[in-house]
């Protein structure tokens, strides 16, 4: 679990909310290796952690919400845990002061383009509106360039692997899905991803794009059970 430190006082912080804590990335921490392909923590490109090592990174996409991911961003901090959200730059723009505060918390931001769309039916005269100006929004929220991209729907084609690699883009997947966006309920939700846990596993879950209470509700339980079968969770794309 990543080093922390307060980034506010006691006194400073509005009563009743949990108290905001700066998740310090682990030195690797950057270590999405541009045109790559992310599916596994530990059979990616460049990363860190050894086969088989019990890692997890808990992913949302869709956001931000001003309904759902304040409310998922709250448990998160409060559990000390690290995440990346993909981020639609449409909703991003809407409610910056939302990426500001998951940027604040040690969040990692992806793109997830500005509207949402299938890629590999993007043409190229497309990619600067919906994935540069997406990059240009969260560089600057986090003042850094974008680490990577999570393809809407998972959809691609050679053509959008180019592209993504002339950006220094690593492609951010996913090998569990609980499928909260069919609203199955919250016990089904954290049940399905720990029944599907695994080393290096990277879990796909949405905080916007529908009512999300399912995905809410199912947080504390998904990240007690992650802890209790000895995992660690730990950022992709972060940095």
């Amino acid at each position: 679990m990543p080093a922390s430190r307060s980034s506010a006082s006691p006194s400073s912080r509005p009563s009743g909310r949990p108290r905001l804590v700066r998740l310090r990335s682990s030195p690797r921490a950057d270590w999405a290796v541009p045109g790559s392909v992310i599916r596994n923590l530990d059979t990616a490109s460049g990363s860190p952690y050894h086969r088989g090592e019990k890692v997890v990174a808990l992913t949302f996409d869709d956001g931000p919400s001003p309904v759902y991911t304040p409310e998922i961003l709250r448990i998160l901090v409060a559990a000390r845990v690290p995440a990346s959200f993909e981020i639609i730059g449409l909703h991003g723009a809407a409610y910056p002061g939302i990426l500001r505060a998951e940027h604040a918390a040690g969040m990692a931001l992806v793109n997830h383009t500005w509207t949402h769309v299938d890629l590999a039916l993007l043409p190229a005269r497309r990619w600067p509106a919906e994935v540069d100006s997406t990059s240009r929004l969260l560089r600057g929220i986090t003042g850094h360039p974008l680490r990577c991209l999570r393809r809407p729907y998972g959809l691609g084609n050679p053509a959008v692997d180019v592209r993504l690699r002339v950006r220094g883009l690593a492609d951010l997947g996913w090998d569990v899905d609980p499928a909260d966006y069919l609203r199955p309920g919250a016990a089904v939700i954290a049940r399905r991803v720990l029944a599907a846990l695994h080393p290096g596993a990277i879990v796909v879950m949405h905080d916007a794009g529908g009512n999300r209470s399912g995905t809410v509700a199912a947080l504390p339980a998904i990240i007690r059970g992650i802890r209790a079968a000895g995992y660690r969770i730990v950022p992709v794309c972060a940095g």
